[in-house]
């Protein structure tokens, strides 16, 4: 027993083991009702109806938004592994708009290769769950490796693991796929630490395959907003070790293998996002986010945020915009924080940090000094909102710094100046007093939430209702009313928890002078449950939710549909069959949900979706007159999706009304026709404008932006389409065979888009964008097999490319570690003393 019990010390004698193992213990303790099955990171959301369904309990978010999740995130990998896994490269979706490029468009990039191992050997909706936690673990597991790299002790290290990987921002935007960037900045940070002791051209090919996973992770804002954090540490640590010019000629020679080795790994993303960008858009106020900023007054919420009580943030409106969203770090981490401004030797990295940490806030609340930056190209597209990750990553670097110079004043004497920390402490109450009462609305409007949940969510007060049915009456009185005011019970509570985590931690921080090894422990377990506690720990009840366990019968009745009557659209009335669920289902959604679309399909929809609702396209049944007949027909069109009773049409015929609603378009176009008339255009505007002229009639002629290159003879205005058959329809390649007697324009109801290749009978010919959204091609009479085939040129040589480099840099300084180990197993790496 003795024997075992010393292996083990051995064991956790190692950095790696013993960071992972209580790492992974406190992820297990915290996320407990979901590692146990009874809860789901999957929020519960309109999905299929426009109430959730199965309808969840009382529920608290655990994030802000999670519907991308639900709705975007899992169809989309799911139905992109499911390509991959039958051998077919994931580069086109025909199920979302007309079609699109899924990986660069969308929340979820299968590229990044820890996500795309996960999914390919995992991809029920539960692994989702898993996946979250193991971010978590390298989250806190690189920032534990790199504190003690900076030769912090193992139970502060630990203690800044914690920190960072439960830290607000993490939590927040938990189902978020930009945090697997705030996951690799420590792993980043530790390999730019390594690569200064030894530098070397190995050392710097290990920066670039971080840098590139960054890249694929395929979130370009905050990929952005990393480089600019990662580029000042390095920066500021090249200034200080890089003393000749023989030195930083070196020096930018590494940088050089570390761009270039980024930029060869993420290659596929970078090619495939560059072509994208190029041919998509969005709405304007995405555009411009680069200057939105939050309040002057909230910048007390980076002392105390309402986030620490994420059920009064979300309830409250306090969520609604994302730039005013200040997630909270911890009151622990802040006055640690706080103490690091009062070392009297202050180490590197604390002054590029400090400098990151006052840019961002100054940046998000909007100071002339540095809003500007929000002006300048590309980076007027970003929401610096995304900038919180980094920023608390800097903030408990300096907080963990503080606490082991803290620890360390028994054996050096006093390192930290006492007297002016707890000054400064005094002034935070008088702070917010003097904003509360010079400021008062502002004050209020920024910690009151207004619930009004009577008004708001009815359903949520039933709820309620039934749940507490059994507690005292003046219980269930108080309960309610909460629910009804403005919340101010639940400031005071907020402000009551700061004030109880902020006596304690002060306590510790006196104990530490006297009782060190007790202080350690005793601010570690305060910080975890500190974090713990501002979790939200009640979701859609206790029972796991998997909204695509089963399939709706509304969905199996479109899927017979299609297997009788062939491919077609659905167009959704009202807030059903949402997100990217056509992709899972492959069944064709007319409104597009991605984040970055094509650009055609913005100037393909009606003005009416176009001004009030261009993002999900989804629009109401009472309203469904105002669009025009030629955009619900040419789009291929056939179904439409509705909760509630359209109105009386001769247009549209009752075929489904069970679960829901679904109407048969009778004047729908075929999918792929010929037509025998053009009309010529210059532009995606002007081709517009034709369109939806009341004069064009999409039956008899086509829009084509050919420059006036195609010419048929002109044929009477009366001659209708020839539709063609589909004889094979997959993601990357449409099959159709057309007979004519007479030349036409074959033109298929999928989106024109580079790539995209056309053949007839096996020789190549030219596409050209038809009716604005749609592709042409000019068809000579006869029978004629026409093959649409998306093989974009740059797709496998890429990915050999970025294979290639990835193996190479990792052997260039995987295999010297090798060698030298197994030559001289004296030098292996021993266990790091405490």
């Amino acid at each position: 027993m003795q024997y075992l019990l010393n292996r083990i010390r051995t064991l956790f004698s190692f950095d790696l083991l013993y960071g992972s193992f209580w790492l992974a213990l406190i992820i297990l303790l915290f996320f407990f009702p979901v590692v146990i099955g009874w809860q789901s990171l999957t929020e519960a959301v309109p999905t299929f109806y426009s109430q959730p369904s199965p309808d969840p309990n009382v529920k608290t978010l655990w994030q802000v938004d999670g519907g991308w999740h639900t709705l975007d995130v899992i169809p989309l990998v799911k139905s992109e592994i499911a390509m991959v896994k039958k051998g077919v490269p994931p580069l086109w979706t025909p199920y979302s708009g007309g079609g699109e490029a899924p990986i660069p468009n969308n929340p979820v990039n299968i590229y990044y290769p820890l996500r795309f191992i996960f999914s390919f050997l995992w991809d029920s909706t539960r692994a989702f769950d898993w996946y979250f936690l193991l971010r978590f673990f390298i989250t806190g597991l690189g920032t534990f490796l790199y504190l003690r790299f900076l030769d912090l002790r193992k139970s502060v290290a630990l203690w800044g693991g914690i920190a960072y990987m439960f830290c607000g921002y993490l939590m927040l935007y938990l189902t978020f796929s930009f945090l697997d960037i705030e996951s690799l900045l420590p792993w980043t940070l530790l390999s730019i630490e390594y690569f200064f002791r030894t530098r070397s051209a190995a050392r710097a090919a290990l920066i670039g395959i971080l840098f590139s996973f960054i890249i694929l992770v395929g979130q370009p804002q905050s990929a952005i907003i990393a480089f600019l954090f990662l580029l000042l540490y390095f920066g500021w640590k090249a200034t200080r070790q890089t003393a000749s010019r023989k030195d930083w000629w070196i020096l930018v020679g590494h940088a050089t293998i570390v761009i270039a080795v980024a930029c060869a790994i993420a290659s596929p993303f970078i090619i495939d996002f560059l072509i994208n960008w190029k041919q998509g858009g969005t709405i304007a106020a995405w555009v411009s986010k680069g200057l939105t900023s939050f309040a002057p007054i909230q910048l007390l919420h980076f002392l105390i945020t309402p986030t620490m009580m994420p059920e009064v943030a979300a309830s409250g409106h306090l969520f609604d915009r994302y730039e005013v969203i200040i997630p909270y770090v911890g009151v622990s981490v802040i006055l640690l924080f706080l103490v690091s401004l009062f070392l009297k030797k202050k180490p590197f990295p604390l002054f590029p940090l400090y400098a990151w940490i006052g840019f961002i806030i100054l940046k998000n609340a909007g100071f002339p000094i540095v809003h500007w930056i929000g002006t300048l190209p590309i980076l007027q597209q970003i929401g610096w909102y995304k900038a919180y990750g980094s920023l608390a990553l800097a903030i408990v670097i300096c907080a963990s710094i503080a606490f082991e110079h803290m620890l360390r004043e028994r054996e050096r004497g006093e390192l930290v100046r006492w007297r002016k920390f707890y000054t400064l402490i005094a002034t935070i109450p008088v702070l917010f007093a003097g904003a509360y009462a010079f400021f008062k609305s502002a004050f209020l409007a920024t910690y009151v939430p207004n619930f009004d949940f009577f008004n708001r969510r009815p359903e949520m007060i039933k709820k309620v209702v039934a749940l507490t049915e059994s507690w005292p009456r003046v219980l269930q009185e108080f309960v309610l009313g909460i629910m009804q005011d403005h919340g101010e019970y639940l400031t005071l509570v907020l402000f009551a928890e700061a004030i109880f985590f902020g006596g304690l931690a002060l306590a510790i921080f006196f104990l530490a002078q006297k009782k060190q090894r007790y202080a350690v422990h005793a601010l570690l377990i305060l910080t975890a449950f500190e974090l713990w506690f501002y979790m939200p720990k009640v979701r859609d009840g206790f029972r796991y939710l998997d909204p695509y366990a089963q399939t709706p019968p509304y969905v199996q009745f479109l899927q017979s549909e299609y297997s009788k009557k062939g491919v077609a659209r659905t167009f959704s009335v009202g807030n059903v069959f949402a997100g990217h669920l056509g992709d899972v289902y492959r069944i064709q959604r007319s409104q597009n949900n991605s984040v970055i679309k094509p650009q055609r399909y913005f100037s393909f929809l009606p003005q009416p979706i176009l001004e009030e609702n261009p993002i999900d396209g989804l629009w109401p049944a009472s309203r469904l007159s105002e669009i025009p007949k030629n955009f619900l027909d040419a789009y291929n069109i056939r179904y439409l999706i509705s909760e509630q009773e359209l109105p009386a049409s001769r247009d549209f015929r009752l075929i489904y009304d069970r679960d829901l609603r679904i109407y048969e378009n009778l004047g729908v176009l075929p999918k792929a026709y010929v037509v025998f008339n053009t009309r010529s255009a210059s532009s995606p505007s002007e081709a517009r404008r034709i369109f939806y002229e009341p004069s064009f009639d999409p039956r008899v002629s086509v829009i084509l932006e050919d420059e006036n290159v195609l010419s048929l003879v002109p044929r009477a205005a009366t001659e209708n389409l020839v539709a063609a058959t589909v004889l094979e329809y997959k993601e990357n390649e449409v099959v159709l065979r057309s007979e004519t007697d007479r030349d036409g324009v074959l033109v298929l109801t999928d989106t024109f888009y580079s790539g995209w290749n056309a053949y007839i009978d096996g020789e190549r010919t030219s596409i050209y964008p038809a009716n604005v959204l749609f592709r042409g091609v000019f068809l000579p009479r006869g029978e004629h097999i026409v093959v649409f085939r998306y093989k974009p040129w740059w797709f496998w040589p890429s990915i050999a490319v970025s294979l290639a480099c990835l193996i190479g840099a990792i052997g260039s300084f995987a295999y010297p570690a090798l060698r030298n180990t197994i030559a001289s197993p004296a030098n292996a790496e021993y266990p790091r003393k405490s």
